[in-house]
Order: structure tokens, then sequence, then C-alpha cells
């Protein structure tokens, strides 16, 4: 699984921006949601995978 701008996506609003990644931080630009950004990372990868096994969380 390809986990490109998985660090980048906001995993509630679905936006992708760099402007998103503060560092260690994560803040969607759109939607105002914030993480950790391994942890938000993590949460999209998760939900890519999910998604590939057909499960919608």
């Amino acid at each position: 699984m390809n986990p490109k701008h998985t660090s980048q996506r906001c995993p509630k609003c679905h936006h992708i921006s760099k402007e998103n990644r503060k560092k260690e931080k994560f803040v969607c630009t759109n939607c105002g949601y914030y993480d950790d950004a391994d942890v938000n990372g993590a949460v999209n990868i998760r939900l890519r995978g999910l998604k590939k096994l057909g499960i919608d969380p």
C-alpha cells in the first residue's frame, strides 16, 4: 500500500495539503481537525486498509 499523503490527509474531511503538516503536528487547514502527525498518518493507513478489505468504518 502506497503511504503517499497519509501524513497530509485529513481523516475527517479528506482535505490533502502539505500545510496540514506542521512538523510533529497535524492541523487540517480546511476543517480544523488536529492530532499528532504520526498518529494521523497511522489513522489514514488504517482507513485505507479497511477500504481495501471492503470494510467501511
